[in-house]
């Protein structure tokens, strides 16, 4: 494994899956340390939770076969929690170059109305007042104590909170929203989250958390890199939970959590299809550069090829999802009981060039825009165009679905932005106020969400 010198800050919410058994020569990487944080026993005005303490064994155990020195913390306070970190980061300073991080908290979380900063609740916070602002722990200040403290090793921290039973009444300076706002850190990171934007996650399961078990069972998937093991986790808490887990890179090192594969014998960590959806939505060229090193002979590599283009063409600021302009829908979808492997299928009957396509978030559906001024609406299984919607006077430049899959959202080169009913094709509302063609567009978080991202690019 080959580690720059430069911070790799991979900073992850999600849930996990099965373990199996470490390769013998895991054991020689650099050593390895894992803080684990499982809050909930917290005040009735708080909300208890049940899972985080069974979230904390979970994922505990399936580091410690990957020979992980793990410190576990259930009930962190204000005090505690700081204490833990800082003898965390000490540790891996003592291990020198190249040792690995990782830091998963389980508990209460949310982001102050009004802004991007997003808060740890330790347990000893008693009431939702406005003092909890105070009392509570900024993700940002963690993230930075680890890049500039100990800026030599691997970073992985995980954030699996955004918990349906925080008791945060509205009207009070506290606000609505209970979960995190999009934030950028410093240094090379990935930012992952147990749930979607504008969602919050579950505390069900028994004898654990889904995400913490699936976390658990995927960390011990030998032959995959660490991005795609999050990218695999993600979608399978979707599949079981309806959650939408929230994960962002920015130029992570190519990391193997159970060992390398085999030279030669590359097992494919992710579909065609599953990758086209990933990078639909990364916006760091950095990033889509390293999948593009580790997937180039992947049929999904045409999709990482052609966001970063389009990343680089925009400066790399933009979260829109974009695809070259053929005339039809190429898209290489996974293996199912209904589609041999690796099958690409193609969407046919355009007569204009295509400027964007997306995935709905349930995969049943794939909506793409060009420049014949129409959003098509295609079915990801049978390919049948299901609805043409007509409602832009300029090409349409980008579609995004919304977090449930419900409707849909069309940016044009005629400056509007419209917002459709995925079932019915009727228009609920157009934005307007735009002196310039938009060119991308994201979903802002739903009341009671966790998260609040928010951008539009021009």
């Amino acid at each position: 494994m080959v580690v720059s010198r430069v911070t790799k800050l991979l900073a992850v919410g999600l849930a996990l899956i099965p373990l199996s058994v470490l390769p013998a020569s895991t054991a020689q990487e650099p050593p390895r340390f894992a803080l684990l944080i499982g809050n909930e026993g917290y005040a009735d005005a708080i909300g208890k939770l049940v899972n985080p303490h069974n979230d904390i064994k979970l994922v505990g155990d399936a580091l410690r076969k990957l020979h992980f020195t793990v410190t576990d913390l259930p009930e962190g306070n204000y005090k505690g929690i700081n204490t833990a970190l800082q003898r965390h980061i000490d540790a891996l300073r003592r291990a020198g170059p190249g040792a690995v991080s990782l830091v998963y908290y389980s508990g209460h979380g949310t982001a102050k109305p009004n802004t991007t900063i997003n808060y740890l609740i330790p347990v000893d916070v008693e009431k939702p007042d406005d003092d909890l602002w105070y009392s509570s722990i900024p993700l940002k200040d963690i993230v930075e104590k680890l890049d500039k403290q100990a800026n030599e090793a691997i970073h992985f921290v995980i954030f699996d909170a955004c918990r349906n039973e925080l008791k945060i009444p509205s009207g009070k300076g506290i606000g609505d929203d209970q979960g995190f706002a999009r934030e950028s850190y410093p240094g090379s990171m990935i930012v992952a989250y147990a749930t979607a934007e504008g969602k919050k996650a579950t505390d069900r399961g028994e004898g654990g958390g889904t995400y913490a078990r699936t976390l658990a069972e995927e960390l011990g998937a030998a032959g995959i890199d660490s991005i795609h093991m999050f990218i695999r986790v993600a979608q399978r808490v979707r599949d079981q939970t309806g959650q939408m887990p929230y994960l962002t890179m920015s130029a992570p090192p190519e990391f193997y959590f159970a060992g390398k594969p085999e030279e030669g014998k590359r097992k494919e960590a992710i579909s065609p299809l599953e990758i086209c959806q990933q990078v639909a939505s990364n916006d760091s060229a950095a990033v889509l550069g390293a999948m593009l090193e580790i997937y180039k002979e992947s049929q999904g590599a045409g999709c990482i090829r052609a966001r970063l283009e389009e990343v680089r063409r925009r400066g790399g600021q933009e979260t829109g999802t974009v695809i070259p302009a053929p005339k039809s829908l190429v898209v290489p979808v996974k293996e199912s009981s209904a589609l041999p492997p690796q099958t690409v299928i193609s969407f046919r009957g355009l007569s204009e060039p295509v400027r964007s396509i997306a995935f709905s978030p349930d995969r049943r559906h794939v909506p793409s825009g060009g420049q014949d001024r129409t959003l098509n609406l295609w079915n990801a299984k049978t390919r049948a165009l299901e609805r043409s919607i007509k409602g832009h006077s300029e090409e349409v430049l980008s579609v995004a679905f919304s977090p449930d899959s419900s409707s849909l959202l069309s940016i044009s080169a005629d400056r509007k932005l419209n917002l459709w009913d995925k079932r019915t094709g009727k228009l609920i509302r157009t934005f307007e106020g735009h002196i310039a063609p938009v060119t991308s567009a994201a979903f802002s978080p739903m009341v009671n969400g966790c998260y609040q991202p928010a951008r539009m690019g021009h």
